[in-house]
């Protein structure tokens, strides 16, 4: 079991089970947060160590990943079944539904790479040997074609993804990287695993 220490253990046995429903208590998002937390600190670590053992610590982090995901589908799930669209703990966290994003699917590359060249998108695409698609821009590019009406048929089609938890936490003053460890450095770095 992991270093935090729940007060209730039903978030843990919840993930054991493996399925996602609702917490019994509205309350105890706050617990299932705050250990959301002490996985992404945990993921951040990993993150550190990941150059002098990629294999190992790409399990973990997937492993850590896939931790989060599932709490915070139980998180929404939670939410859901209270009624409740966001919530916060003071001091704590902030918990809310996050929309689904709009997602465009390519379905003719090569009309696509037709219409950025004519409507001259040159951000949405770049020419190696062949044009190729930045699949990013070209998103917000087909975005704005659609908010105005341009024929899309064919060529691209939406997909909505859907809806997931965003959290705050109170004390994310830090900036990213500045996270403070004591890392231990071996200086016989071709016996590494001596």
């Amino acid at each position: 079991m992991e270093n935090f220490n729940f007060s209730n253990k039903e978030v843990f046995e919840k993930f054991e089970s493996g399925k996602v429903d609702s917490l019994s208590d509205l309350y105890l998002i706050e617990d299932t947060a705050l250990y959301i937390k002490d996985l992404l600190h945990k993921l951040d670590i990993q993150k550190i160590y990941k150059e002098k053992r990629v294999k190992a610590i790409d399990n973990e982090m997937k492993t850590l990943s896939n931790k989060i995901e599932f709490y915070k589908k139980v998180i929404y799930e939670t939410l859901v079944s209270f009624k409740e669209k966001n919530i916060k703990f003071p001091d704590s966290c902030k918990v809310s539904i996050r929309k689904g994003r709009k997602n465009w699917i390519i379905d003719d590359e090569e009309k696509l790479k037709e219409m950025l060249k004519e409507e001259k998108e040159d951000q949405a695409y770049k020419i190696i040997d062949d044009i190729k698609i930045i699949k990013k821009e070209a998103d917000k590019v087909v975005e704005n074609w659609s908010k105005i009406g341009k024929d899309m048929n064919g060529i691209c089609h939406s997909d909505l993804s859907e809806p997931s938890v965003s959290i705050s936490f109170e004390d994310e003053e830090q900036e990213d990287g500045d996270i403070n460890l004591s890392v231990p450095v071996k200086e016989d770095y071709d016996n590494l695993d001596a």
